[in-house]
């Protein structure tokens, strides 16, 4: 499972909407370590839904509950398999709005 620094670092520096939403959790630039752990329990503990196929890989949804230092979150994970030995962190969301095509 990888989980960049540089995917954590662009949510929480450039997008707002989900440097607003994982504050809430308490997640910011200065804790980076406590949102992968976090993502990373999610992922352990919660099945993983496919939704589709493309030239990327396999895109897999992860939703539930992403325990934070403020509180727990709501929240959409979404990951990308190449293959087997490569399951990439793509993005989170607030499960109340849409990333991309899901709901």
């Amino acid at each position: 499972m990888v989980i960049s620094d540089e995917k954590l670092r662009y949510m929480l520096e450039t997008r707002r909407d989900k440097a607003n939403y994982l504050s809430r959790g308490g997640f910011f630039l200065q804790n980076l370590e406590d949102l992968r752990q976090a993502i990373q329990q999610l992922v352990a503990t919660t099945e993983a839904v496919e939704e589709g196929t493309n030239q990327y890989g396999t895109s897999d949804v992860v939703t539930g509950p992403l325990n934070g230092p403020r509180g727990i979150l709501g929240i959409v994970t979404v990951w990308i398999a190449k293959d087997e030995s490569e399951y990439r962190f793509v993005t989170v969301s607030n499960p109340r709005l849409k990333i991309g095509g899901l709901a």
